[in-house]
């Protein structure tokens, strides 16, 4: 098979070279443009997906602290309460048997049963807390 030369020494230049050129460029930038754009997409994935459990996180640990300030002034509190009736029981009941000293005895066992009592509901509403935590 014999190769064609150009006439006179002429290039081989038409407008098939400047077409196969124009795509060949194309095709070109083309694959650069996706290569490009997948790897911002997955950036941007893996900054998304970072952000969020960096929300999560912060969000879980908030509610966690909130919930235990909560409860641990709840349980303040509720102790506080208890003691502040315990303490007017103890002295409503001395003041009695001091009045009515034939019944030192009764006022005696009032005040165990309102001191076990108040500790009762003590141990009940820390070990409700406890079961809610």
């Amino acid at each position: 098979m014999r190769k064609t030369k150009p006439i006179n020494g002429q290039k081989a230049t038409g407008p098939h070279v400047v077409i196969v050129t124009a795509a060949a460029a194309a095709v070109v930038v083309g694959v650069v443009i996706v290569i490009v754009v997948v790897i911002v997409v997955r950036v941007v994935v893996v900054v998304v997906v970072v952000v969020v459990a960096v929300v999560v996180v912060v969000v879980v640990v908030v509610v966690v602290v909130v919930v235990v300030v909560v409860v641990v002034v709840v349980v303040v509190v509720v102790v506080v309460v208890v003691v502040v009736v315990l303490v007017v029981v103890i002295v409503v009941v001395a003041e009695a048997a001091r009045a009515a000293a034939a019944v030192t005895v009764v006022a005696a066992a009032a005040i165990v049963v309102v001191v076990v009592v108040v500790v009762v509901v003590v141990v009940v509403v820390v070990v409700a807390t406890a079961a809610v935590i």
